[in-house]
């Protein structure tokens, strides 16, 4: 069995938390046959960031990172 280890880097940055403006969600839509409904699941959240570049312009926005649910 062959695995694939990635190497690992933490980048401590620090945050304005002024710039997270709302909160992305990834969601997973399935159907219920037995009850003829359709049902969803939570599967990360992730905060989204203003982005801003050097001479102060808005760029867009960018989620930040993903927190994934089990």
């Amino acid at each position: 069995v062959q695995t694939c280890a990635l190497p690992i880097s933490i980048e401590k940055t620090e945050v304005n938390r002024d710039l997270i403006v709302k909160y992305r969600v990834m969601v997973d839509w399935f159907y219920d046959a037995s009850k003829y409904s359709f049902k969803t699941k939570i599967i990360a959240i992730a905060p989204v960031l203003k982005l801003y570049d050097y001479s102060g312009n808005f760029r867009g926005n960018s989620p930040l990172f993903w927190v994934l649910y089990q």
